[in-house]
C-alpha cells in the first residue's frame, strides 16, 4: 500500500514532501558547517540562516520556475477544468471519477477527513502556543524599554537606560535602540565598556534582530520539527561568535573584553527574548575560551568559497533543472506511415477565424434545485446528467462558459475576477421524458443566463494559439461512418488516456484546449467527417489539478510521451505555435448568485 493511499489529503501530502526536502537541505548545510568549523563564524551563520529560510521556500517554487523556461508551455494560466460533453448519462471507467462526477449524493459538505482535521488542530495549537510565548516575552521587554530613559546615542543608535537589571542589549527590528542598565559605567572600566558597546553595535550593523524575527516565524510555523530548534541554537551561537570576532578585529584587548562579559553576567540578567541581541548569549564558557585564546577562525580560502558557492548553486539548480526537463518541449519527429492517405492540399491564405455559435437552442423546462459554493476538499469535477436531471461539480463560471460555447478559457474576455476563482455546484431538475434529448451545451447557456445573469457578444482578437495540421506523412485517424448524425463520444479513461469514437477534429480541439493546453487549438487539418482514435500521453500535474484529483506518487514512472509528441506519433497531426485572429467571447454581464 502506498503512503498516498493512507494519507490522501493533497495539502498534507505537499507538506510532507516539503518537510523531507527541507530536512535533506539542512543535513547538507550541517555537513558544510562541519567543513568550515575552523573558519570564521560569519560563513556558518549565513549557512544556518539559509537553512532556516528554506523552511519557508519549498522546492516546488523552483520547479515551477523551471517549467516556465520551456519553449512550449502547456501549463495552464487560467483555471479551466475538463469534462467530456456527451448526451445522456456519462460513462467513466475510472471509479474515482465516476464517484465524483456521476454520483453527487456521495459529495457532502463535510468532506475533510477527521484525521486531517485532527492534524491541523494540533499544528494550529502548537503554532499559537509557540508564537504566543514569543510575543509575551517580546511584550515584557517592550514594557521595560518604555520605562527606560533616553540618555544619548552612539553611531545614530539611541541609548536608553533602564533600572530593571537587564544586560546591555539591542532592542527593536526596524528602529533598534541600545538598552543599558543603570550604573553600568560604574561597574565596568572604560575599555570594557568600549568593547561591550562595540559588540552591541555589531548586532545593529548586521540586523541580527531582523534575522532573529524571521527565524521566530519559522519556529512558530514548524514548531514540531526538531531541526528548526537546533537551527535557532546554532544561529545564536554563531551570531555571538561573529560579533566577538568583530570586537577583537577593532583592536580591543581580549582579556579586558572577556572580563567585561563576565562582569555583565555577574551583575545583570540575560534578556528573555531572541529579539534582544545581548552580550551574554550562547555557551559562555566556550565564548570566553575562544576570546582569550584568540581562536576566532580563519577567513575562507578561495577553494572553500568555491565549494560553498557550488553547494548552494546545486541546491537551487537541481529543482530548477528538474522543472525544465519535466516540461521540455518535444521536437516533432517524422515517422513513416506508408498506408496513410495523403494530406489535403494546403489552403491559400489564412482562413477567417471560426465563429462562435451564440444562438440559444430550444431547451426543456427545468427547476433549479440548488446552487452552492463547491467543497474545496471534495474530489472530482464535471458536468453530467443523473436520473432526475443535470448537475455540475466544482467548476467556475469561466469553466461553465468554456464548456457551454466550446471554446478555450483564453477566448473569454472580461468579467469580474470571481468568475475565475469561485467554484460552484448546481443541481437542475428535468422531466424524465426530456432527459434523453437534452442538449448539455444549450442547457448550460440557458442556466448561465438564468442563474449567473451572463450576457455575451462575440469579437475577434489576436491570441497565441496552437495550429493543428496534418503531419507530412499523413494522419493516422480511422474513418467512422457508422453513425454520421450520432453524437460523438470522447471518453477520458484516466488522466492522460482519451478514447474517441465518432468524433470530429473540432470535438478533439474542444476537449484538448480545455484539458492539456493553455491556448486555443485552431483546426487547419482540412479533415471532415467523423473519426475514431486513441490518445495516450504523460499528464502533467495541471491535468490532475483540473480534474480535481491527486497526482499518483508513481506518476514519474509513466513512460508515456508528452502530449505534443503523442498527438504527432499516435494521430499523425502536428502542432505549431502561432499568433492568429481568433473569435472570442466578450462578457457584458455576470452576477454572483445567491447560494442555498
Amino acid at each position: 500500500m502506498s503512503i498516498s493511499a493512507v494519507w490522501p489529503n493533497p495539502l498534507l501530502w505537499a507538506v510532507l514532501h516539503h518537510l523531507w526536502q527541507s530536512t535533506l537541505f539542512c543535513q547538507g548545510v550541517w555537513l558544510l558547517t562541519l567543513l568550515l568549523r575552523r573558519n570564521r563564524a560569519s560563513a556558518r551563520f549565513r549557512l544556518w540562516m539559509l537553512a532556516s529560510v528554506k523552511f519557508l521556500l519549498p522546492f516546488s517554487l523552483l520547479i515551477t520556475a523551471g517549467e516556465a523556461l520551456r519553449p512550449y508551455n502547456s501549463r495552464a494560466t487560467a483555471p479551466p477544468a475538463f469534462t467530456i460533453m456527451v448526451q445522456g448519462t456519462p460513462q467513466y471507467i475510472d471509479d474515482d471519477l465516476q464517484a465524483a462526477m456521476v454520483a453527487p449524493q456521495t459529495l457532502h459538505d463535510d468532506a475533510m477527513p477527521a484525521s486531517v482535521k485532527a492534524v491541523l488542530a494540533v499544528w494550529l495549537a502548537g503554532a499559537l502556543l509557540v508564537g504566543g510565548m514569543f510575543l509575551r516575552r517580546w511584550w515584557l521587554v517592550r514594557q521595560q524599554v518604555r520605562r527606560a530613559t533616553r540618555t544619548g546615542s552612539v553611531e545614530r543608535v539611541p541609548i536608553f537606560t533602564t533600572h530593571d537589571g537587564l544586560e546591555p542589549g539591542v532592542y527593536g527590528v526596524v528602529r533598534p535602540v541600545l538598552l543599558l542598565p543603570a550604573g553600568i559605567a560604574d561597574r565596568l572600566s572604560a575599555q570594557q565598556m568600549q568593547a561591550i558597546l562595540a559588540h552591541e553595535l555589531c548586532h545593529v550593523r548586521r540586523r541580527d534582530n531582523l534575522l532573529a524575527a524571521l527565524h521566530e516565524v519559522v519556529q512558530s510555523v514548524f514548531w514540531f520539527h526538531p531541526l528548526v530548534w537546533m537551527i535557532g541554537a546554532k544561529l545564536l551561537t554563531e551570531r555571538e561568535a561573529v560579533c566577538d570576532a568583530a570586537v577583537l578585529d577593532d583592536r580591543n584587548d581580549a582579556e579586558v573584553y572577556a572580563e567585561g562579559i563576565l562582569k555583565v553576567c555577574r551583575f545583570y540578567v540575560e534578556a528573555p527574548n531572541a529579539l534582544v541581541a545581548g552580550v551574554t548569549g550562547a555557551d559562555l564558557k566556550q565564548r570566553i575560551a575562544r576570546i582569550v585564546t584568540g581562536q576566532m577562525g580563519s577567513h575562507l580560502s578561495a577553494g572553500r568559497k568555491l565549494l560553498v558557492t557550488a553547494g548552494i548553486a546545486a541546491a537551487v539548480a537541481a529543482p530548477l533543472c528538474f522543472g525544465v526537463v519535466k516540461a521540455a518541449s518535444v521536437v516533432d519527429m517524422k515517422i513513416p506511415h506508408p498506408q496513410a492517405p495523403p494530406p489535403p492540399a494546403p489552403q491559400k491564405g489564412p482562413p477567417p477565424p471560426a465563429p462562435i455559435a451564440t444562438a440559444m437552442p430550444a431547451t426543456p423546462d427545468y427547476k433549479l434545485i440548488s446552487v452552492k459554493h463547491s467543497n474545496p476538499y471534495a474530489p472530482g469535477i464535471g458536468i453530467g446528467t443523473s436520473m432526475t436531471g443535470m448537475f455540475t461539480r466544482n467548476l467556475t463560471v469561466t469553466d461553465l462558459i468554456a464548456h457551454a460555447y466550446g471554446i478555450g478559457a483564453k477566448q473569454i474576455i472580461g468579467g469580474p475576477r470571481w468568475m475565475d476563482t469561485e467554484k460552484f455546484d448546481l443541481e437542475l431538475s428535468i422531466k424524465p421524458k426530456d432527459l434523453e434529448s437534452v442538449n448539455q451545451q444549450a442547457m448550460l447557456r440557458r442556466m448561465l443566463a438564468d442563474v449567473f445573469g451572463v450576457r455575451v457578444h462575440t469579437s475577434t482578437r489576436s491570441l497565441p494559439v496552437y495550429v493543428l495540421m496534418v503531419a507530412a506523412d499523413g494522419h493516422h485517424l480511422r474513418q467512422d461512418e457508422s453513425n454520421p448524425k450520432g453524437l460523438p463520444r470522447l471518453q477520458l479513461l484516466q488522466p492522460g488516456t482519451l478514447d474517441a469514437k465518432n468524433a470530429s477534429v473540432a470535438d478533439f480541439c474542444n476537449v484538448m484546449q480545455q484539458l492539456a493546453f493553455d491556448r486555443p487549438l485552431v483546426d487547419r487539418t482540412g479533415l471532415k467527417g467523423r473519426w475514431d482514435f486513441d490518445l495516450q500521453w504523460h499528464p502533467e500535474m495541471v491535468v490532475y489539478a483540473r480534474l480535481g484529483l491527486q497526482e499518483p506518487p508513481n506518476g514519474a514512472a509513466d513512460v508515456s510521451p508528452p502530449v505534443i509528441k503523442a498527438v504527432h506519433d499516435q494521430m499523425g497531426l502536428r502542432m505549431e505555435a502561432a499568433t492568429l485572429p481568433v473569435s472570442v467571447l466578450v462578457l457584458d454581464r455576470a452576477v454572483m448568485p445567491r447560494t442555498n
